[in-house]
């Protein structure tokens, strides 16, 4: 029988990780200082949207959001998307999905073209 009497380092941060609310953490300033105009981390956008992170990063993965890869250590995802963009993925996220259904028009799964002056 396990002694759940102690608590130690591991315990107190898988913890922390599951239930201390993203909002009350941190914001790395370092990361956000190196997003450019329209940029937002995965998680981010994804409240923005509100989708999941997984539903985004399948998007990303489909080429439906335009998206580039910090430099260095930890290799963190940043889409774009200007106020446009943000509503194409609204109207994406509540357009009919399942096996069954057609896939979306290329209108909710085409990118707008990022500004050049942006990347």
């Amino acid at each position: 029988m396990a002694d759940w009497t102690t608590f130690d380092q591991r315990i107190v941060a898988h913890l922390l990780a599951k239930y201390v609310s993203p909002e009350s953490k941190p914001r790395n300033e370092s990361i956000t200082a190196k997003l450019g105009r329209h940029e937002w981390l995965v998680k981010d956008l994804a409240e923005k949207v509100p989708v999941s992170t997984t539903n985004l990063y399948r998007w990303l993965k489909l080429g439906w959001i335009n998206y580039r890869h910090l430099a260095g250590p930890p290799r963190l995802v940043v889409c774009w998307a200007d106020p446009d963009e943000i509503k194409r993925l609204r109207k994406l996220r509540n357009a009919r999905r399942g096996w069954w259904e057609p896939p979306p028009c290329k209108e909710l799964t085409t990118p707008k073209p990022r500004p050049a002056a942006e990347t």
